[in-house]
């Protein structure tokens, strides 16, 4: 008997240690209030994060904490009623996986959260002023509204395979304007009136171009396509009006030979089931981290390309960016042709800014 009580009080002081650890570890990891002016922040280590824009009013990032400084570290730009994107996903077991982890909003969004799973099912969620959110995870668990019964189900059911993913959405007129003071020639003006890059670019002006061995698109390849997730293995380089397939459907089943992609700038894309006339333009292009799972959250982009087709029947799937005509020509020296025309940098000139000037 005694034994038995010696038992049970060990095992009641392991559960509460084990507590007492797990909130502790999860209070490092707690989201909170980020002011993007002043960029504070606890638990957070010395970095300068990408900021909202009216062009671009949520960003995502792979880590905790607002981070993109670690190796493995991306983030992403999410345009205002474009496209779901996918942040995390429960998988067999019911594990989770993540594509995000935290996310900075601009104050005046509000954010449709969306679960679909492989039954067709689908449960949506809107809500306006959501704070930044250092930890998607956690965040979830205080909010049962938007992550319950009345939600989009992340703590109800835990079991079902599912994909989480949001959409973010500006006021009617949109969002509030940042005016920066300088241009921005490969990005935007954002929330703390800074130019906020484009991907791979750099500078106060974002006027400088990534290096030659760095994988982002160029004019003259303005479509990446990655084998693995995330942007990761060595990408293949598009030319512009090539259609390159990514995906093949053999024997019922698909399979993929590029799995992410990146896209110059906000180029179109155009994904098509080859040989079958069946084309669907992304009239605003963006980077896609998971080009299975961003079909899969964006039925509107996908239904007749993606899904709707007999199983047994062997299809490729394939995508393209096609030639901007205005930019055909811009000096990829002197030239920026971010915005769909060719504007000169400083220190050139002439119609194509090709000219140096003295």
């Amino acid at each position: 008997m005694a034994g038995d009580v010696k038992f049970c009080i060990t095992i009641a002081l392991c559960v509460l240690f084990l507590q007492s650890f797990t909130q502790a570890q999860d209070s490092d990891y707690y989201y909170e209030s980020y002011d993007i002016l002043s960029r504070s922040r606890r638990s957070v280590s010395a970095f300068d994060p990408p900021s909202p824009s009216p062009e671009f009013p949520a960003v995502l990032f792979s880590d905790l904490n607002y981070n993109n400084a670690t190796n493995s570290g991306y983030y992403h730009r999410l345009r205002p009623d474009h496209e779901y994107r996918v942040w995390g996903r429960t998988v067999a077991g019911s594990v989770r996986e993540f594509e995000f982890r935290s996310m900075l909003f601009m104050s005046d969004v509000s954010i449709t959260f969306k679960a679909c799973c492989l039954a067709g099912n689908t449960w949506t969620k809107t809500v306006s002023n959501v704070p930044n959110i250092s930890n998607i995870h956690l965040w979830m668990f205080d909010r049962p509204d938007v992550s319950g019964a009345s939600g989009i189900f992340y703590t109800d059911w835990t079991h079902w395979m599912m994909d989480f993913s949001l959409k973010v959405s500006c006021p009617p007129g949109g969002c509030k304007a940042s005016n920066c003071s300088q241009t921005c020639y490969f990005g935007t003006c954002g929330t703390d009136l800074t130019c906020q890059c484009t991907n791979g670019h750099s500078g106060a002006n974002c006027e400088t171009r990534p290096s030659v061995s760095e994988p982002f698109p160029t004019l003259q390849y303005p479509l990446l396509l990655f084998p693995l997730k995330n942007f990761k293995g060595t990408p293949v380089k598009i030319t512009p009006g090539k259609m390159t397939t990514f995906a093949e459907n053999k024997q019922k089943l698909k399979a993929m030979t590029y799995n992410s992609l990146r896209v110059l700038y906000t180029r179109p894309l155009v994904f098509s089931r080859i040989d079958h006339q069946v084309t669907t333009t992304v009239a605003i292009g963006s980077d896609i981290e998971d080009i299975a799972g961003y079909m899969t959250s964006n039925p509107d982009i996908a239904n007749a390309l993606w899904f709707n087709y007999a199983s047994d029947i062997n299809l490729e799937f394939g995508v393209k960016v096609d030639e901007v005509a205005a930019c055909a020509n811009c000096s990829t020296t002197g030239g920026c042709c971010y915005t769909g025309s060719c504007i000169c940098l400083p220190g050139y000139s002439g119609a194509n800014c090709d000219v140096k000037n003295p």
